[in-house]
């Protein structure tokens, strides 16, 4: 499980050095603030698609169906319920992913 962590953790670490912004470009270490959000934000997309796959079986059908729009309306609401349950404090993944991304900005910056 460690191994999947440092995984992940590198790859959001890398996405985050390439992201065009102030910090990055002047070399200096992400803040924890920055860290923190883009690990929330990463554990409420993960949740969104876990939700998405729990929802794939109910039935739309009949007669109060509300056909192509209720799928797409379905779709943010299944991405606002992510956000929503990373904000309220998640699985813990968030917590992980950003211990990660901390450990492995100081080894990078040393």
């Amino acid at each position: 499980m460690n191994t999947i962590q440092n995984n992940l953790a590198a790859t959001v670490l890398n996405k985050l050095s390439n992201y065009p912004t102030q910090a990055s470009s002047s070399k200096t270490p992400l803040s924890d603030e920055k860290i923190q959000t883009v690990s929330r934000q990463f554990e409420g997309m993960f949740l969104s698609q876990m939700f998405g796959h729990m929802f794939k079986g109910l039935k739309t059908d009949g007669l109060m169906s509300g056909g192509n729009g209720e799928a797409i309306f379905r779709d943010f609401l299944i991405q606002e319920y992510g956000k929503a349950a990373s904000k309220a404090g998640g699985i813990g993944l968030a917590k992980s992913i950003a211990r990660q991304l901390s450990t492995m900005q100081e080894v990078k910056n040393d």
